[in-house]
């Protein structure tokens, strides 16, 4: 199979690669996750650190001659960026490179881009032990620039808002690309000092897909963390916990047009239940979908929304719905998304609705195949906290255990939804 881990080996404390080989690609993916607690200080710290490393190494010190040495392994690319994983931040830096067996004379491109990340994430470009202060000051404007951009996005700004105020008190609720005043305020020194504390106690995920030969990739992955001093401290993750009897209601007002609705919704269902692949039909039954009814109905037969769906996060056990409307349709788009959810409840489903969800979720699930190097973040957390390749599903066996999922399931996990937040970004008063 092409979709699973072939094998997860413990390199060190806290550090494991695992292998997905995949022989319908031309390319190879190498990922590097630093799994880090989530707060503001480490997402903005984190944040910065991703933009100065892919700036330049020892060897390749400058932008220019990092883009030449990739060019050289025919059109590598180079990545990094910060994301979440429920209470977890994560550092990700990427490289993609052409299978070896496509270049010319038997170049072992797999080497070749294996030592430039090694240089990369290693062996820095610094000057008298610390991170340049030019290029990080450069980073900085960058990085401030990317967090301006979410409140210049209503739609992007109306979820981050709205996730502030429903996890308010708890790790989620952090950015994951940091806040303006921290990054702003980060020296090259104490951006250098968390770069060294992430290499010595974060959690740190490696992930090989495609073709690349496995002792090789195994060996030189090996050598990169050889004797490394490590503590390793893989941050706790819960459930979230409502903190209000009632459903809250937040409004704010800005210069918009469009109104933008986000409902947060609790469930309790996490990664790890039981209850998992239901909650995950009822969800696309709901909204995951363009054939789920929140679409269909509010969207296409009454014209409430613009845009409309929903979206589960099974780390913290919530749901959130997304709608893009008319400032004066909130109300009854907030209604009639409940009274969705109770059509669920009530076991109002059709035959197609369950068929279509079915056909959405599979088919997504067997995209991995043509776009393999998504799987690395599909599978992180799953991988986390597990010994072998064989206690993580794979793509294939979600899909199987989604084919099996009956309308009782989804009205079963639909009780379990229940409103906690509703926020509205809307136009200002007159």
């Amino acid at each position: 199979m092409t979709d699973q881990i072939k094998k997860r080996l413990r390199l060190g404390d806290g550090i494991h690669l695992n292998i997905i080989e995949n022989s319908s690609s031309k390319y190879n993916s190498l990922v590097v996750y630093f799994i880090d607690s989530l707060n503001p200080e480490n997402a903005s710290l984190a944040s910065l650190l991703a933009r100065v490393l892919t700036r330049g190494s020892e060897k390749y010190p400058t932008s220019r001659d990092m883009s030449r040495a990739l060019d050289n392994c025919y059109s590598a690319g180079l990545g990094a960026g910060t994301s979440k994983q429920g209470d977890r931040l994560v550092m990700s830096v990427s490289a993609v490179s052409l299978a070896d067996r496509y270049s010319l004379d038997n170049e072992s491109i797999t080497s070749e881009i294996i030592a430039i990340f090694e240089d990369v994430l290693f062996h820095p470009y610094t000057e008298n032990g610390c991170f340049e202060a030019g290029r990080v000051e450069s980073e900085k404007k960058n990085a401030v620039d990317a967090i301006r951009a979410v409140l210049n996005n209503k739609r992007s700004y109306a979820s981050k808002r709205a996730i502030e105020l429903m996890f308010d008190g708890d790790p989620y609720s952090s950015s994951e690309i940091g806040e303006e005043k921290i990054i702003e305020s980060i020296t090259p020194e104490a951006l250098t000092a968390y770069y060294k504390k992430l290499l010595k106690t974060a959690e740190i995920e490696i992930f090989s897909v495609g073709q690349a030969d496995e002792r090789v990739i195994g060996d030189s992955v090996r050598k990169m963390f050889d004797g490394m001093e490590r503590r390793a401290v893989l941050p706790s993750s819960r459930a979230f916990e409502p903190k209000n009897a009632e459903p809250r209601e937040i409004t704010e007002r800005m210069d918009v047009k469009q109104g933008n609705l986000v409902m947060g919704f609790t469930h309790g269902i996490t990664s790890t239940g039981s209850e998992l692949y239901a909650m995950t039909m009822c969800n696309s039954v709901l909204g995951g979908s363009i054939t789920g009814k929140l679409f269909t109905v509010l969207r296409e037969q009454m014209s409430l929304c613009y845009s409309i769906f929903s979206a589960c996060n099974y780390e913290k056990g919530t749901m959130m719905v997304h709608a893009g409307i008319n400032p004066t349709d909130r109300d009854k788009t907030v209604r009639e998304t409940l009274e969705r959810i109770k059509e669920i409840k009530e076991g109002d489903i059709s035959d197609k609705e369950i068929s279509d969800s079915k056909n959405d979720i599979i088919n997504r699930l067997s995209s991995f195949a043509d776009n393999p190097s998504s799987l690395p973040a599909w599978y992180l957390p799953k991988v986390i906290g597990k010994d072998t390749e064989k206690e993580i599903p794979t793509p294939s066996f979600v899909a199987s255990r989604i084919e099996k999922i009956t309308r009782e399931d989804i009205v079963r996990v639909a009780e379990r939804i229940k409103l906690d937040t509703v926020y509205f970004l809307t136009e200002k008063e007159n």
